[in-house]
């Protein structure tokens, strides 16, 4: 929807609305930068059906709203005084958007000096994504657990006899990530938290290797900006007028933290679905003059 409007030879706006949803199974690949939309299938046996969900790029609801206003007040800049107080313009663009969807992945740390590392980054893949499973979707969004077994073998967080590493069992067989990322032991069950990292314990308890988180169920931080010009125009003769531009970009000073990051390494917990990790982006000013002739 769209709506252009002008009011009293002074005002001109507009407003726009749109409702999208793009589906597919693939489109992670074009991403290059993102660190959190790599694509990454459930099960590499299956890349169509598994795989259909929201777009990576898919943006369901966008609004914007644009206003430019020529101040009446002595626009015929007659005088000294006209020169001083007419010709000013204000202008202001709004801007609120959903983000993308992601999907979480997670890589897996290798710190057992007993384990044969060679063997595992062949077998597992270097620097390889894996798709979590979902414990408790109603549990906070960034709570992640780990099986006891993985703890041991990735995270080093085993149990000691006789400086020999040993699996320190939980009595349910999972322990907090979060809490682990301090050195706190603390039994969880996949009811307590939202996602479960993927590891060969996580594939023999669930009795598959392949996490069943689907494809860009999560949404990142939605866009609110807000962008606001002033603008003076000053008349030297009939065709030439010299313009200063004071620019506020993001006016309000509203973060957009945009897609969280996804769990990586022994961070999982600490830094998964923690938006202040990115920068949000702040005001930034600026000031220019144009000549026109």
């Amino acid at each position: 929807m769209r709506l252009d409007g002008r009011l009293r030879n002074q005002w001109t706006y507009g407003f726009t609305y749109t409702w999208s949803h793009n589906i597919d199974n693939s489109s992670e690949v074009f991403s290059f930068s993102d660190g959190n939309s790599v694509a990454v299938a459930q099960n590499p046996l299956d890349l169509t059906r598994a795989e259909r969900g929201n777009s990576g790029f898919d943006a369901r609801h966008v609004f914007t709203a644009h206003f430019i206003w020529d101040i009446p007040l002595m626009r015929e800049q007659r005088g000294i005084l006209g020169h001083i107080f007419g010709g000013w313009q204000a202008n202001g663009i709004v801007r609120i958007q959903t983000e993308r969807h992601f999907t979480p992945t997670h890589q897996l740390a290798s710190r057992n000096p007993y384990e044969d590392s060679l063997f595992m980054a062949n077998f597992f893949g270097s620097g390889s994504h894996f798709r979590p499973f979902v414990g408790n979707p109603n549990a906070p969004v960034g709570s992640v657990g780990i099986t006891d077994v993985d703890a041991c073998i990735f995270y080093g967080r085993c149990g000691n006899s006789g400086g020999v590493p040993i699996l320190r069992t939980s009595p349910t067989g999972f322990y907090s990530m979060s809490d682990l990322n301090r050195g706190v032991f603390t039994s969880v069950s996949p009811s307590d938290v939202h996602l479960i990292i993927n590891g060969p314990g996580a594939a023999l308890r669930f009795g598959t290797p392949f996490g069943n988180l689907g494809r860009n169920t999560f949404v990142g931080d939605r866009i609110e900006a807000f962008d606001f010009s002033l603008f003076k125009n000053f008349r030297i003769t009939e065709r030439v007028a010299l313009q200063y531009r004071f620019q506020m970009f993001n006016a309000f000073n509203h973060p957009t933290f945009g897609i969280p990051n996804s769990i990586v390494l022994d961070n999982a917990g600490r830094t998964f679905f923690n938006f202040h990790e990115n920068s949000g982006g702040r005001r930034t000013l600026s000031m220019g003059l144009g000549l026109s002739f």
